[in-house]
Order: structure tokens, then sequence, then C-alpha cells
């Protein structure tokens, strides 16, 4: 519902215009939730780790640091997270106080998840990058 309000609030700011929306007002009602679940709850969070392991591990710990977010992923999901990257060489040991391997430090530069990371170093180091990126 608030992301509708807000897309509405769009419509006219420029131009003149309507804002149609593809369902009806009793679906609105009763099957939109009034607020949408924070990013952090909703996507995965392997690159998440990676990057406040790699910008803020000066700072404290990584299941502190992300507890300090204004919403807080659950810590079973951040012991995932860190099981997910050791087993993909993004991370040295299957713990918190782990450091971050070049693997971890290339792949928290890349926009793609660390399965397709691995793809592309691969396919790169034996000469088939155009097949590994398709």
């Amino acid at each position: 519902q608030a992301s509708a309000r807000q897309r509405a609030g769009r419509s006219g700011r420029v131009a003149p215009g309507t804002m149609i929306h593809l369902y009806t007002k009793a679906f609105h009602d009763r099957c939109m939730p009034a607020f949408d679940e924070a990013e952090i709850l909703r996507v995965p969070l392997e690159k998440t780790v990676l990057r406040v392991k790699m910008l803020l591990s000066n700072f404290g710990t990584l299941t502190g640091l992300l507890s300090q977010a204004l919403t807080p992923p659950p810590a079973a999901r951040v012991i995932i997270a860190i099981r997910v990257l050791f087993d993909a060489g993004a991370l040295t040991s299957n713990d918190e106080n782990s450091d971050v391997s070049e693997l971890g430090r290339l792949a928290s530069a890349m926009p793609v998840d660390i399965p397709l990371v691995k793809l592309v170093l691969l396919g790169r180091a034996f000469g088939a990058l155009p097949d590994a990126v398709v």
C-alpha cells in the first residue's frame, strides 16, 4: 500500500497524468501489506556480509554491526550467509572472524551472485569468457 501511494504521488508531478492501478480496491485493502518488508530481510545476505566484512571489520563483529541496522537480519541468516560464502571460497573459514579471500574481494566488486562470479572467473581462466558470460 505504501508503494502504491508513493507511485500515485509521482503521477502528474512534471506533466498532467493519471495513475491506473492494475488491481482492485478490495485486493489493495485486503491483500497488500501496509508496508513492504525491509530489503535486508528479503534478499540474500551474502553480498552484504562481504561488504560489511571488507569495509567495516575494524568497527566490530559482523553480527554486532548488522544488528545495528534499522531492521536487523536474524542471526541465523547471517550464519547461513557465512557458511555459503565459505563453501563458495569467498571467506577463509566458516566463522564470523574469518577473512575475505581474493574471490570474495572480486565478488564484492561484481554486480552478480557468488556462483556467477566463479563462473565468470573460470571462464576467463579457461579462455571461454564469452561462453561463460552468455
